[in-house]
């Protein structure tokens, strides 16, 4: 639990963003020295995801960048997204769509029925939330038995992150974000997981840092082809200290 929460300065932050979002996710990412860790994170939650049918439901859909995709694995999809401008966005691509829709809405509070969804997609959105409990009670009523969950977390066990953290008790600033967020141990959101009674949890990891910083600004080219090497090498390794992003996925239990 973060005392620091603030609801207000989020969505003030990803309203202004909301744009360099969209943009983000259209970045086309083919070339070894443009490194887009973003993609490489949608990519790898779709794979976990799979094909399927019936409706999933993406908390902090932000503008709608999984839509097509989760469209064309057989879903309905249904996003959520508690910034304006982001809906406004989403919106906009839901509607080139034929079984998407986005709402607005603060995703501990949502106004859906216990088992609607068969599937929930939550990308970027647990570290900006106050605590990790009340989020997996609300999400885990929402999705039928035997429904797949899956969650992005800011890994606190990177190595590179660590490093952040000895600048910063030196007066260095390097991780600039002035928003709140939380970071997480994978292997302790787990057991939590498990403590919950949530079945068949799986980790993998991404975004990778290959050099340090200050290296990897001076030689940003070089560090951004070894960062798509990481990500064929170790996204699904059990090397917890490399990559900064893990991905999780669970499912609720019959």
């Amino acid at each position: 639990m973060i005392d620091n929460y603030d609801p207000q300065k989020l969505k003030g932050r990803f309203d202004k963003e909301s744009i360099h979002w969209q943009k983000l996710y259209q970045q086309n990412d083919n070339k070894d020295r443009i490194y887009n860790n973003k993609k490489y994170r949608q990519q790898y939650v779709l794979e976990i995801l799979g094909p399927g049918s019936g409706k999933v439901l993406d908390l902090g859909c932000g503008a709608g960048s999984f839509f097509e995709h989760l469209e064309g694995l057989g879903y309905e999809v249904t996003g959520v997204d508690f910034s304006p401008e982001m809906v406004k966005l989403a919106a906009s691509a839901a509607g080139n769509l034929k079984r998407s829709r986005a709402v607005q809405g603060d995703v501990l509070n949502l106004p859906f029925e216990s088992r609607t969804f068969d599937a929930l997609i939550a990308v970027g959105l647990l570290e900006y939330l106050p605590n990790d409990e009340s989020f997996l009670k609300i999400v885990g009523n929402f999705v039928k038995p035997g429904g797949k969950i899956i969650v992005t977390l800011r890994n606190s066990l990177c190595a590179e992150r660590k490093l952040w953290k000895f600048y910063q008790k030196l007066g260095i600033n390097v991780n600039k974000a002035d928003y709140f967020y939380r970071e997480h141990n994978p292997a302790h959101f787990k057991l939590f997981l498990e403590s919950l009674g949530f079945k068949n949890i799986n980790i993998r990891f991404c975004h990778f840092y290959p050099m340090p910083w200050p290296l990897s600004s001076f030689f940003s080219s070089l560090n951004n082809y070894l960062a798509h090497k990481m990500e064929r090498r170790f996204s699904n390794s059990e090397n917890k200290f490399l990559g900064s992003t893990c991905i999780v996925k669970f499912e609720v239990p019959f």
